[in-house]
């Protein structure tokens, strides 16, 4: 299937004014014909007054936001009426909580295929639980959504956020700079002031701005701007390709991971996040992205003073938004954006293990499952495996070290247990080998089955030569 000759249309809310990116993404894709739906209400003279009558005189605080949310989802359903049918191949609804039974009614009318995404953890806004069935596909991009609700819902699924990647002006990018916009919560100020006084003792410059609206006048920082109004998605992005560096606040009621995170990797930025979900994801690399833990920022002279390490082309594509719309609608070829790749610790037990130990190291170097740490236990080696095993450490940071004094296999596999901070474990000798697909197939196998142990085949490798594998194909 390709999207040269389907339709769309994209419904969200009109903050910060992302429909036009994602007006100017679906034009990059090449739909052959292409809406988005982002109504923003407008007050006449008739509202302004109800909303100070109700507002002010009678107390109704929450007013305007009420006929706001009425406008917004009656303007939806108007627009859909003029469509036939089953008219639209796509459409594709972000925060569909927001819609009432009249402009759902009108999307299950129109669309052949009905998509939601809610960006939201789904406890924030407990309407969309009344919504979730009445779509064909449901993304959410909190991963404990997924462990929560995807029993209860079998159309949920899992997703991460994503960066647009229409083409962008060139710029003349500061290094120098580290650059914040994002919405005052009272909750994750805290954590932006503490990024902020830390990073000016490395004499950065600092581009920190907070749409703080009515608590502009509550909240003052020497380095950091409040606004009262928000910037535009498509100014934010232009400000960010400028700076050389990104920071990132964790929103205080889910674990999913915010545009700056994908920003960063598209144009090869640093990030400092006090998001820890981070780790867990196959993009993440310790030299590209300091997680602040606990308010530790333990490492960070090291990481400001380390290069960046570029990502495989291809992985940077599965988090853009033509793979993330293409995997959402199921049309192939795509990479699955799923909640994240689950983390592997690879628990290496070595013992004079000299002749082999870097062939078996290589092996997992070289997994295209990339989201792994490989712990090696020296358990008292006196020959050069210690050598070997820094070497890799010294290469790549996901290999981690440890020695101890001699306590046989199990007692260096149990070690290895303690240290391991992964959702899998392998283990994998020093004299032994994985297939360069072992953990991508394994963990493909552990979703699929929703299993609690993977077995996979084996084979021998004698004087050089591979023999056949262990487990063979039973004849029908």
């Amino acid at each position: 299937m390709t999207i040269a000759d389907k339709n769309i249309i994209v419904i969200l809310p009109p903050e910060f004014e992302l429909y036009k990116a994602i007006d100017k993404n679906l034009q990059y894709m090449g739909f052959a014909q292409w809406q988005v739906l982002s109504p923003k209400f407008k007050h006449t003279f008739k509202t302004r007054v109800a909303n100070f009558v109700f507002k002010h005189l009678l107390g109704h605080k929450e007013y305007k936001r009420k006929i706001v949310a009425t406008y917004y989802s009656n303007t939806i359903a108007r627009r859909l009426k003029s469509y036939q049918t089953q008219s639209v191949d796509f459409i594709v609804v972000v925060r569909p909580d927001l819609l009432q039974d009249d402009a759902l009614n009108e999307v299950a009318r129109v669309a052949r295929k009905k998509v939601a995404y809610q960006w939201d953890g789904l406890g924030r806004f407990p309407r969309v639980f009344d919504v979730i069935a009445r779509f064909d596909r449901f993304f959410v991009f909190d991963p404990n959504d997924i462990t929560a609700y995807q029993s209860q819902y079998p159309n949920l699924l899992a997703c991460t956020n994503f960066y647009f990647d229409f083409p962008m002006p060139h710029v003349q990018v500061n290094a120098r700079e580290v650059m914040y916009a994002g919405a005052y919560q009272a909750g994750r100020v805290a954590s932006l002031v503490k990024m902020v006084d830390q990073l000016q003792k490395y004499n950065y410059e600092l581009n920190i701005q907070l749409i703080a609206g009515s608590n502009s006048h509550h909240f003052s920082h020497p380095q950091i701007k409040c606004i009262t109004r928000c910037v535009s998605f498509l100014t934010y992005l232009e400000s960010s390709l400028k700076a050389g560096m990104l920071l990132d606040i964790k929103a205080c009621e889910h674990n999913g991971l915010s545009f700056r995170i994908f920003e960063a990797m598209r144009y090869g930025k640093k990030l400092i996040t006090d998001n820890a979900t981070v780790k867990r994801y196959d993009f993440y690399r310790p030299e590209n992205i300091f997680v602040v833990e606990n308010g530790s920022f333990e490492g960070l002279s090291q990481f400001l003073n380390t290069p960046y390490v570029p990502l495989p082309p291809s992985l940077v594509r599965k988090y853009s938004f033509t793979n993330w719309l293409m995997y959402a609608l199921d049309i192939p070829p795509y990479q699955k954006n799923s909640k994240y790749n689950m983390k592997i610790s690879v628990i290496v037990p070595c013992y004079n293990q000299e002749a082999f130990l870097d062939e078996s190291l290589a092996s997992v170097a070289n997994q295209t499952y990339t989201n792994w740490e490989c712990i090696i236990v020296d358990d008292g080696s006196t020959d050069s495996s210690a050598l070997i095993a820094k070497a890799w450490q010294e290469k790549d940071a996901r290999f981690k070290y440890f020695y101890q004094e001699n306590k046989r296999l199990s007692g260096a596999r149990n070690t290895g247990l303690t240290l391991a901070q992964g959702d899998l474990i392998q283990f994998l000798d020093g004299d032994d080998l994985l297939q360069p697909t072992k953990m991508e197939e394994s963990v493909e196998a552990f979703k699929r089955e929703q299993c609690d142990i993977v077995v996979s085949n084996f084979s021998e490798i004698h004087k050089g030569k591979q023999r056949p594998p262990f487990l063979r194909p039973v004849a029908p």
